[in-house]
């Protein structure tokens, strides 16, 4: 899986592997699931937290990208790429304001 820090002082997101596809939120000072994010229907290929806020991006080998936040389970936007498209990544700037999605064709 992918693992990536929060702004949060103990906060940790990383992708699952086992038996689903979803983005863990951990606490790793307690060491408790604070949420799920469940919406992508294979492997997790990339994982970028945003510079700016609580957002974050995840791409996926189901050939989607989807924009979170992490007070939320369900995604804010939710992009389908075409099907010709595959192994995309997805990533923030500096700014957090734009990102770049990357695929191979």
């Amino acid at each position: 899986g992918i693992v990536r820090f929060t702004h949060h002082e103990s906060g940790v997101i990383f992708s699952s592997e086992r038996n689903n596809y979803n983005v863990n939120y951990l606490c790793s000072y307690d060491n408790r699931y604070i949420r799920y994010f469940k919406g992508h229907n294979d492997k997790v290929t990339s994982l970028s937290m945003s510079p700016a806020d609580d957002g974050f991006l995840t791409a996926s080998m189901d050939n989607s990208v989807c924009l979170w936040n992490l007070s939320s389970t369900t995604p804010v936007a939710k992009l389908q790429l075409p099907p010709r498209y595959t192994h995309p990544y997805a990533a923030f700037d500096a700014s957090g304001m734009v990102f770049g999605v990357m695929c191979q064709d």
